[in-house]
C-alpha cells in the first residue's frame, strides 16, 4: 500500500489501491432477547442495541436474565414466605393465613415485568365459632360472648344444680369449633343428710301411729 517516486519521476505503485468499508455481517440473537432485524447496517462504525424480551433484564450484551420480584411481602396474620418458592416473572404466589385465621377470598399474586407483585398482601381475620350450645341444666349462654378464634367460655350450672367433676370451659379452636365435647351435664344437689332425715320421718310416723292406736283402743 506504499508508493515511492522513482528516478524517472514516476510513482512505483501504478494502480492506486481501492479500499472498501469492512462489514461485520449479521448479528446473532442473544438469549431471551428480541430478534435482531435483518435490515440493520452491519458495516464499520455501525451500532445495534439488544433489547430483552418482556420479563427479562440483561447484565451483558448477549445474555438476558429473568426478572425477579423478590419474596412477596407478608400480610397481616399470613404464613411466612418459604425459601425456594419461585419469585421470577409470571410466577404465582398463593397467600395462606395462619392457623385460626381466614380471608373472604383466595389471594394469588403474580410477579410482573415491573419487578412488583400484582396485588397487595391480604389481611387475615380470626375465624369465628357459632355461639356455643347450652349444656344440660346449665345457665343459658349469652349471645354477647366473644366467639372468635382463641376465645373461651365457662359454663355455669343452674341454681340448685352442680357438676363437680365435669369440665366446664370450652375454647374456640383454629377450625372454628368449640373444644368441649360432650357438653356439661349438671344434676340436682342432694341433701347433706338424706339418711338422717329418712330415719327421723320414720320415727315420727311410728310415734303418731302408736298414739292413735292407744286412743282408739282404750
Amino acid at each position: 500500500m506504499t508508493t515511492s517516486c522513482d528516478e524517472q519521476g514516476h510513482w512505483t505503485l501504478q494502480n492506486p489501491p481501492y479500499c472498501t468499508v469492512k462489514d461485520c455481517g449479521r448479528l446473532e440473537d442473544g438469549t431471551n432477547t428480541q430478534p435482531v432485524p435483518s435490515n440493520i447496517p452491519t458495516i464499520y462504525n455501525s451500532s445495534y442495541t439488544y433489547q430483552c424480551n418482556i420479563g427479562f433484564e440483561s447484565s451483558a450484551k448477549l445474555t438476558a436474565f429473568s426478572i425477579s420480584c423478590g419474596p412477596p411481602p407478608e400480610g397481616i396474620k399470613t404464613e411466612s414466605f418459604v425459601d425456594g418458592y419461585n419469585q421470577e416473572y409470571l410466577d404465582y404466589y398463593k397467600y395462606r393465613c395462619k392457623p385460626g385465621y381466614t380471608t373472604d377470598d383466595e389471594v394469588i399474586a403474580q410477579c410482573l415485568a415491573s419487578k412488583r407483585w400484582s396485588i397487595l398482601p391480604p389481611t387475615c381475620h380470626a375465624k369465628k365459632c357459632e355461639t356455643p350450645p347450652n349444656g344440660e341444666n346449665t345457665k343459658a349462654v349469652p349471645n354477647s360472648i366473644a366467639t372468635t378464634y382463641g376465645s373461651s367460655y365457662t359454663y355455669e350450672c343452674e341454681d340448685g344444680y352442680e357438676a363437680p367433676s365435669a369440665e366446664m370451659e370450652t375454647v374456640c379452636n383454629h377450625q372454628g369449633q368449640w373444644t368441649l365435647k360432650p357438653l356439661p351435664v349438671c344434676t340436682g344437689r342432694l341433701s347433706q343428710y338424706p339418711l338422717e332425715e329418712t330415719k327421723q320421718d320414720t320415727l315420727i310416723y311410728k310415734l303418731i301411729t302408736s298414739i292413735l292406736q292407744f286412743l282408739f283402743t282404750s
